[in-house]
């Protein structure tokens, strides 16, 4: 009983999206290599359009990365000098929450509508997926993909992830709503460990971030992460590394392959914070994270030293 209440109580929060504003400095440990050295980037740069709480980017095949505001229902393209060079309004009451980028589509989470649009690389929209399961409307509030492609999409109405095949017909469902094991409660990130075949969903209500396998089988939670408010999720293929946002921590966790917290950002190399960060994206050595409250996005890349 207690649980229950303690998970009502979060999914409230879910909800409203705010919480109490306190850093924490937590791990020393950066996981860069010491032949390397982190740079940060905050975009929008110079005097451009501002952002207004960006949930989640996608970097899309013509170098372009477009970014998620659902305060301004809006989606904003910007270049890699953090410039944003164009804004796409689609009529309605259009609240973007996630975005991904997959088979030459822009894939996102209309929040207001229950719907996942698809546009084109330029930001025309071809098409509307209405999902249902029971003759019940779905809430897609987050989506991933695999090089199979395949996309997840968590639900957080009716606690479940969805997998969806190239057509958005939905071709499985995993996970059940609860709080038992195995169960989830107001599911919100989603990573896929192509190598593992492993599905990673962030537990919001549970507070846990659970483990299946590519047939929904439940393989345990993550114990470094118990307790935690996990939000968005990202699994870096190239050195195998989990990133998590921990959001009312301010903080992005990196765990290694043994989920053994490696290193937590929540003071930048340039002696700025992060604030109620959103979602975390992963290209290659380039890190992108949906720093929403501080109305940017916050590009992470490692070099060489010179």
């Amino acid at each position: 009983m207690a649980r229950k209440i303690s998970c009502f109580l979060f999914a409230v929060v879910f909800f409203l999206g705010i919480g109490a504003y306190y850093f924490s400095h937590g791990y020393s440990l950066s996981y860069s290599s010491p032949a390397r050295k982190t740079i940060y980037h905050f975009w929008p740069s110079g005097n451009n359009r501002m952002l207004n709480q960006p949930l989640d980017v996608a970097k899309t095949g013509n170098d372009l990365y477009w970014i998620a505001e659902s305060t301004n229902q809006r989606l904003s393209a910007v270049n890699n000098n953090g410039t944003i060079v164009k804004v796409i309004n689609l009529e309605g009451n259009f609240a973007p929450g996630s975005i991904w980028w997959q088979n030459n589509h822009l894939y996102v989470c209309d929040l207001n509508s229950n719907q996942i649009l698809i546009l084109d690389k330029n930001g025309n929209l071809i098409n509307r997926l209405f999902l249902s399961t029971n003759g019940a409307i779905v809430k897609p509030v987050f989506i991933t993909g695999d090089n199979q492609e395949r996309l997840f999409v968590a639900d957080v109405f009716y606690h479940q992830v969805i997998v969806l095949d190239n057509l958005g017909n939905i071709i499985q469902k995993i996970a059940k709503p609860g709080h038992e094991k195995g169960q989830v409660y107001y599911p919100y990130g989603i990573a896929y460990d192509q190598g593992n075949k492993r599905i990673y969903v962030s537990d919001f209500g549970n507070q846990e971030v659970d483990i299946f396998d590519i047939n929904g089988s439940w393989l345990g939670d993550i114990p470094t992460l118990r307790g935690k408010q996990i939000r968005g999720l990202a699994w870096d293929e190239r050195r195998e590394l989990l990133w998590a946002v921990d959001i009312f921590n301010h903080s992005v966790l990196i765990l290694n392959k043994e989920y053994k917290i490696v290193e937590q950002i929540n003071e930048l190399s340039t002696g700025q914070f992060l604030y109620i960060p959103n979602s975390v994206r992963v290209f290659g050595n380039e890190v992108l994270i949906a720093d929403k409250e501080n109305n940017r996005i916050v590009q992470r890349i490692e070099v060489d030293r010179k």
